[in-house]
């Protein structure tokens, strides 16, 4: 199981080693760095922002710490490493099947 700590320090080991201009999560472009610029054409990592207005189309709730919707939420709230990405389910197939697959390359 992995820890939110190991998110982070990963998420801190991508800036350290991020492109001139791009050392901050606001301006980090994850998917180049992950490789899926290309294929994952419904897919956005979400940085700040209103998240219906960048990327999120289903709406969401939270009740962990009161009742909160999602959809209008601030993406800033998402800790960048910890799952900040809006995709389709297409997209999300294709992630795994990309990732699992012993036919990937």
């Amino acid at each position: 199981m992995y820890s939110s700590t190991n998110f982070l320090i990963a998420g801190l080991v991508l800036l350290g080693n991020a492109p001139e201009g791009q050392q901050t999560w606001q301006t980090y472009d994850l998917a180049a760095a992950l490789n899926m610029t290309s294929d994952f054409n419904n897919s956005h990592f979400l940085s700040e922002g209103k998240m219906s207005e960048h990327g999120l189309k289903v709406g969401g709730a939270s009740q962990a710490y009161g009742e909160a919707e999602i959809y209008s939420q601030d993406a800033s709230i998402l800790g960048w490493t910890c799952g900040n990405l809006a995709a389709s389910a297409r997209d999300v197939a294709k992630f795994y099947w990309n990732l699992l697959s012993p036919y990937a390359s």
